[in-house]
């Protein structure tokens, strides 16, 4: 009796066959070199692990690098209940609601508003003959923009203004606008992540404080006693304060960026050596044993922007914490030495008190002009902090190369990630 057993070779066009052929023959030399070298077919990846991964993603805040994450259908419905909560709130308090109403008469205003709301989309689909909005649970385009119209309207009857019923209706569809925006680049889950990685970053923050603020304090109280500032804090409003704040933030996401850029290049570039490497630590380690049979794919436009996002708020936060950190000893140590006479004689006039109490024997007032000049000068502290942990070898190491490796790791996982969605990924095996 003779025993078959299979065997694969490869035929003339290059494909995989599976052929019986008795123990102990032999194959020709091409046959018997291609069946004894290792063969390869694509690696699966399970649901399970698909899971896992995605759910890494999204902790880390970079919901982006998720396959499919952009469709519309899966945006509006991670918006959705946010949307509603935003078309319910604002109705209540502004665009379906006056001051000078009744309750009643308010409580017909709200009704009245939702209503025009979802009537109105509800019209408008019947008669583009697509399936009502409660059933597909999808806001299209004509939908949203509709919106801004049904809400325009009643807010015009009930403020009797043309131009209150505009602004409402534009206000409606900035609002949703950011809601999509900081749904689509997981912002909320960024910032969760930022902070939860800033209280692992503490002693790192407190050492460089303690390498670098004593000659950054001197050079900061210098200021504080400066008369001209205390002139410039006193005719400073607070939207001019909030804007020299904003434009620092600037200032600092742009330092960011010019490093973070590059950096994202040499990875996009990189083999799939280094990726193998860098996914090591990261749920799609087991995905970086098989053998890619592609490029390393490359990141989309959102997906970068949401890497970049990532990186730069991770690093604003920090700064900011360090800027408060110094407002808050500014507004202590002028409470305590800069007595209100001091600053009235710098100002030369009066000072806007913003709170009155006893401390140590003695009545303090905290004015504005202070508060002023603390998140000044917090906030010029918290730009220096920034260019130290990002260009400065001596700090960068401790601070931001920390932060560019895990955003390295996070790259990488997406490479074997989409590489496997795509089937572009080979489990060696010997036959």
């Amino acid at each position: 009796m003779r025993i078959f057993a299979p065997v694969r070779f490869r035929n003339l066009h290059g494909g995989w066959v599976t052929s019986l052929r008795p123990t102990g023959s032999t194959l020709p030399p091409t046959l018997a070199r291609d069946s004894a070298t290792h063969h390869s077919k694509p690696a699966s990846l399970a649901d399970s692990d698909r899971a896992q991964i995605e759910v890494w993603f999204v902790r880390r805040g970079v919901p982006q690098l998720i396959d499919d994450y952009t469709e519309e259908l899966r945006m509006d419905a991670r918006a959705g209940p946010y949307v509603l909560a935003w078309l319910v709130v604002g109705t209540v308090l502004w665009w379906g609601t006056r001051p000078d109403w009744s309750p009643l008469l308010n409580l017909v205003g709200i009704i009245a508003t939702l209503a025009s709301m979802a009537l109105g989309v509800a019209a408008i689909r019947a008669v583009r003959g697509h399936v009502m909005w409660w059933v597909d649970r999808r806001l299209e385009g004509v939908d949203t923009f509709s919106l801004g119209i049904l809400v325009a309207i009643p807010s015009m009857i009930i403020e009797q203004s043309v131009g209150r019923g505009i602004r409402d209706g534009r206000e409606l569809l900035i609002g949703m606008g950011v809601i999509y925006v900081v749904i689509g680049l997981g912002l909320l889950s960024i910032g969760w992540w930022s902070l939860g990685r800033l209280r692992g970053e503490l002693s790192r923050i407190a050492d460089l404080l303690a390498r670098t603020l004593p000659i950054l304090l001197v050079l900061v109280l210098f200021l504080v006693f400066a008369a001209e500032l205390w002139e410039a804090a006193h005719l400073l409003s607070g939207w001019e304060l909030l804007g020299v704040v904003l434009l620092l933030v600037l200032i600092a996401t742009l330092l960011v960026l010019t490093s973070l850029r590059s950096e994202v290049r040499a990875l996009e570039e990189a083999g799939w050596e280094t990726m193998r490497a860098l996914a090591a630590e990261t749920p799609a380690s087991g995905l970086s044993e098989a053998a890619p049979s592609s490029p390393v794919p490359s990141l989309r436009f959102l997906q970068r922007l949401n890497v970049t996002a990532l990186a730069v708020i991770a690093q604003l936060i920090q700064s900011a914490f360090v800027a408060l950190l110094v407002s808050a000893f500014l507004v202590v140590f002028g409470l305590l030495v800069l007595p209100v006479a001091l600053q009235e004689t710098w100002i030369g006039g009066d000072v806007v008190s913003l709170a009155q109490f006893e401390l140590l024997g003695e009545t303090r007032i905290l004015s504005r002009e202070l508060v002023s000049i603390a998140v000044l000068l917090g906030s010029v502290t918290g730009l220096y902090f920034t260019g130290l942990a990002v260009t400065d070898s001596a700090y960068r190491t401790a601070h931001f190369e920390r932060m560019l490796q895990e955003v390295r790791q996070l790259v990488a996982a997406h490479a074997f990630y989409t590489a496997a969605i795509r089937g572009q990924l080979s489990a060696t095996d010997v036959s």
